[in-house]
């Protein structure tokens, strides 16, 4: 059986969509890996959580550590690192309001992460 020309160009066209639709599927599943941690707190009953983590998901910004204040929302490493420099240099936050004093922080910021920060 011999094909003819637009027959043979309508199977190579279709081969070369299905390739394109595996590699488009391998190139998702390689590339949309989510990196979840869960973190486990054990206390007893009489006992106060500690550390930086208040209340359900608020930060402590007076003493949050670099990969903690990178939970917050739009801060990376390096706003993360001036927020702990500001804080070396300055001494503790008195209130939330005070972290628009380090660079990068301004009120939109400050809005977007206010709800998730505290100061004691």
């Amino acid at each position: 059986m011999r094909l003819e020309r637009y027959e043979r160009s309508i199977i190579i066209f279709l081969i070369a969509v299905i390739l394109a639709g595996i590699t488009w599927n391998l190139w998702t599943k390689i590339h949309s890996r989510v990196d979840i941690r869960v973190e486990r707190f054990d206390l007893q009953e009489d006992e106060e959580p500690s550390g930086t983590l208040v209340g359900v998901g608020l930060i402590n910004i007076n003493e949050a550590s670099l990969d903690e204040l990178m939970r917050l929302k739009r801060v990376g490493k390096v706003l993360a690192r001036r927020i702990i420099d500001y804080r070396s240099s300055s001494g503790r936050f008195r209130t939330k309001e005070e972290i628009k004093n380090v660079k990068g922080i301004g009120d939109n910021l400050y809005e977007d992460i206010k709800e998730k920060i505290s100061v004691e």
